[in-house]
């Protein structure tokens, strides 16, 4: 459903091995794109990504199974929609016997698809196969053996066409057939060159980002840091006098999630932009605390608030995934606490909240923010857990908005 991941999906060799990578959703951005100029390049990429899947994840395995039902049913779906391509798409499905009367046949496709006299003639050599013939097709061998002619995408010359396609009985050929007859030939010498995958986006090092912004975060010193400086309640009123460019990790962390940042240099200039505003300001050797109001002690007013904020999430159809801490054996997830360092959910803010761990109000909402975080960090987006985490943050922000507690979210 997306690209490999090393960190996330416990694969650190995977691109020693697999060169050319390619995943579900890179096949959906092409097509959204329009990148691909022809039916045989999509199908070369479906084929691509399961040739990765096989040379990676030996036979056997879970994931090796799964690739060999997806390529099953890939060449199945294949094999029905190019065939309809063939026929005209818009025409009434006709009874299998009728197929191979072959005046019927040849008037159906002359009349259907453009091409000139040489096509004509030599889709009449053609007969449309069998639904059995078609399912062969779509065996693991079949789907190996049709990988590598499309990878090499050789152009036929239209001499040899009739050779070249066997009488037809796959599909993939009789669409390179048409694609050549609709369009120039390059040169019969000169193979047309594969394109090469389109880089996929810098996921996996925005994910390390990530990582690195939820450690400093969780760090003590990170409190001063973690939200806009506001010159009145701090007490600095000559701040953004000296200070032109503010910064901080609450404003970075929301452009990690709005995808802000084009490379992995803007996100580190944004976190030494943070220090250097710090030592400009502030003296060598001094540390003056942020004045402390009322409402921002956890006092028995706010801890009551805080109880009724956690059980009104606890009760909501999305929290499920956090009712308790992940068990990685149980749910299957071995690396969990290899990229999540800093584990949170409801019964332990449930269990710091009845033994008044929490001092501030903004202990208890950066718990709740840490527990999504780790959602987001290891469930990739569009996951039913990430699902689950995205209703539970508009939940969440929408409650700690009534207690004006989301300068901490």
């Amino acid at each position: 459903m997306r690209p490999v991941d090393t960190v996330l999906d416990g694969c650190p060799t995977y691109y020693d091995v697999i060169k050319n990578p390619m995943d579900l959703r890179t096949i959906r951005e092409n097509l959204d794109a329009r990148k691909y100029t022809s039916m045989d390049e999509f199908a070369a990429d479906v084929r691509l990504m399961l040739a990765n899947c096989f040379a990676f994840n030996p036979a056997g395995t879970p994931v090796h199974v799964m690739g060999k039902e997806l390529e099953t049913a890939f060449e199945r779906e294949w094999t029905k929609a190019t065939t309809a391509a063939l026929l005209g798409a818009r025409q009434p499905e006709r009874p299998a016997v009728n197929v191979y009367k072959r005046e019927a046949a040849d008037r159906e496709m002359e009349s259907a698809l453009p091409g000139s006299s040489q096509m004509a003639a030599t889709i009449k050599s053609i007969r449309i196969p069998r639904t059995k013939q078609a399912n062969k097709s779509a065996s693991p061998g079949a789907g190996q053996l049709k990988l590598k002619n499309v990878k090499g995408r050789q152009s036929t010359p239209p001499g040899k066409v009739a050779e070249s396609l066997d009488a037809l009985d796959d599909p993939d050929a009789i669409m390179r057939y048409l694609d050549q007859t609709t369009g120039p030939s390059p040169p019969a010498s000169a193979p047309t060159p594969t394109p090469a995958p389109t880089p996929a986006p810098a996921v996996a090092q925005l994910r390390v980002c990530a990582r690195i912004l939820l450690r400093l975060q969780a760090l003590p010193s990170a409190m001063e840091f973690m939200a806009p400086v506001d010159p009145v309640k701090q007490n600095v009123p000559t701040y953004f006098d000296i200070i032109k460019n503010p910064m901080d990790l609450g404003t970075i962390r929301k452009k990690l999630d709005h995808q802000k940042y084009r490379t992995t240099d803007e996100f580190r200039d944004d976190l030494q932009l943070v220090l250097h505003n710090c030592f400009l300001f502030n003296v060598p050797n001094t540390y003056a605390p942020v004045p402390v109001v009322d409402d921002e002690v956890m006092s028995e007013r706010a801890h009551a608030r805080a109880r009724t904020i956690l059980t009104k999430l606890k009760q909501g159809d999305n929290a499920w995934p956090f009712l308790k801490p992940v068990d990685p054996v149980a749910l299957g997830v071995p690396t969990y606490f290899v990229i999540v360092k800093n584990p949170m959910d409801f019964s332990t803010i449930q269990r710091k909240l009845t033994k008044k761990v929490y001092r501030y109000v903004a202990d208890f909402v950066c718990d709740l923010r840490l527990m999504l975080d780790d959602c987001f960090l290891f469930n990739p987006a569009e996951t039913p857990v990430n699902d689950a985490g995205k209703a539970v943050e508009r939940v969440a922000r929408a409650m700690l908005e009534g207690e004006g507690w989301t300068r901490w979210f």
